[in-house]
Order: C-alpha cells, then sequence, then structure tokens
C-alpha cells in the first residue's frame, strides 16, 4: 500500500467560467472577481502539487448540478483514479493545507467534507469505492440540508466522514463580508477587489451613510484606483 501516493488522487475543479458565473450569482464587478477566484483556485491547486482537471461549463454533461458533477466525477474514476477531491472556484478560503490533509485522509480510507456556513460545502473528497453515482446525484445540491445528507449519504456507507473547518464561499455579495472578517489565506490583490465590491454596493445602496456601513463592516477601506494591479 502507498498511502500518500499522489497519484492515486486527483483534485476536480468544477467551476463555471467568470463570463457564465456572473449570469447566476449577482454581484457588482462580478467578472473581475471569479476571474481572479479561478486564477487563485487553480494557483492554490497547483501547490498542492495533486493532478487537477479542471471541469467548467463546456465539459459538464447533464440537466442539473447532481448530474454534472456525479458525472465529472465518474469520468475521473473511470480514469483510473482512486480518490477524487472535488472544489468549486467561490472559496478563497481554501488552502494547500485542507487539499493537502484531504488527500492523506483518502489515502487512509477516510472520506473528506468542508463545511459552508449556508450548510453545504466548499470541498468533498470521496474514494471511488463510496461513491455510488445515483445516490450521491440524488443528493438535494440546491438546499440548506446538503451538509447533512451528505454526511447521511456517508454513514450509510459505513465511511467515516472527516470534516475540515467551516469556511465562507461567495454566492452574495454579503458573504464578502462574512469573508473578509475571516482570517485572511488570500493575496492583498483578491482582498482588494473584495473592498472594492462592498464599496460599490455602499456607494449605489447606502450611500446616505457610507462611512457607518463600512466602520459596521470593521474592515481596512481602500478606495483604490483605476491604475490599481486590482484591475490587472
Amino acid at each position: 500500500m502507498e498511502p500518500f501516493n499522489r497519484k492515486n488522487t486527483v483534485v476536480l475543479i468544477f467551476a463555471l467560467s467568470s463570463r457564465e458565473q456572473i449570469k447566476h450569482k449577482c454581484i457588482p464587478r462580478g467578472k473581475l472577481l471569479f476571474d481572479k477566484l479561478n486564477n487563485h483556485t487553480l494557483a492554490t491547486v497547483k501547490k498542492s502539487g495533486l493532478p487537477y482537471q479542471i471541469c467548467s461549463e463546456h465539459h459538464q454533461l447533464g440537466d442539473t448540478f447532481g448530474k454534472r458533477l456525479s458525472t465529472a466525477i465518474q469520468l475521473l474514476f473511470d480514469e483510473g483514479y482512486k480518490n477524487v477531491i472535488a472544489i468549486g472556484n467561490d472559496c478563497p478560503q481554501l488552502t494547500v493545507a485542507h487539499l493537502s490533509y484531504t488527500h492523506e485522509q483518502l489515502s487512509i480510507g477516510n472520506s473528506v467534507l468542508g463545511p459552508t456556513s449556508d450548510k453545504g460545502f466548499y470541498l468533498v473528497g470521496i474514494q471511488k469505492r463510496y461513491f455510488l453515482r445515483a445516490h450521491f446525484e440524488a443528493l438535494p445540491w440546491c438546499g440548506d440540508t446538503l451538509l447533512y445528507h451528505t454526511l447521511g449519504y456517508f454513514k450509510t456507507l459505513c465511511a467515516k466522514a472527516i470534516c475540515l473547518e467551516e469556511l465562507n464561499d461567495i454566492d452574495h455579495v454579503w458573504d464578502i463580508k462574512s469573508v473578509l472578517q475571516s482570517p485572511e489565506t488570500f493575496t492583498s490583490t483578491l482582498k482588494n477587489i473584495l473592498v472594492l465590491i462592498l464599496e460599490q454596493v455602499s456607494r449605489n445602496f447606502f450611500q446616505p451613510v457610507a462611512n457607518d456601513f463600512f466602520s459596521f463592516l470593521e474592515i481596512p477601506f481602500n478606495k483604490g484606483s483605476p491604475n490599481s494591479p486590482i484591475y490587472s
């Protein structure tokens, strides 16, 4: 047995392109944000040293999220991988340490979930022997009971599921506040983009009380400029 053979595990970056993602998430400067999040996620995965595949809307098959994700995972198992770590692109707090620890747990027989504050998850690590495609596909992917039911899925299979720390993903503009108030594990460039978005929200919707709004957020306020590197 080779418990830490990195060739046995692949990271599936299951994420829409920024152009497609802004159609589903109404966030100011969404393309700028998701371009940077895609780059940040890819850089993090590359640093882990694990094999990876990117599955955007151009490669996803199926008419529901569950079908598309399940199909992508199945194809990787069909390629010969023993373990799959599936992630999205909307959790800037994801680190190399999360991926490495997940790989280690998969290598000793455990499944892994990275829970989010909205009762979903930013990461799922699953072994081939615990992947029952039809059952996995049928999980309530669009509900607030996803984490609960996924833990139940693994329990039914007598698979030990390890939970990572709870992190925040970005589904709505207000999720940005939680991300910025959490320990920083991402670049200052990405942080500046997040602050810039909140500045725009404040200007558009809370202009009379902008100063109170940012005081409430309890984050450094940086206006940025058109020549700032965040536009690169």
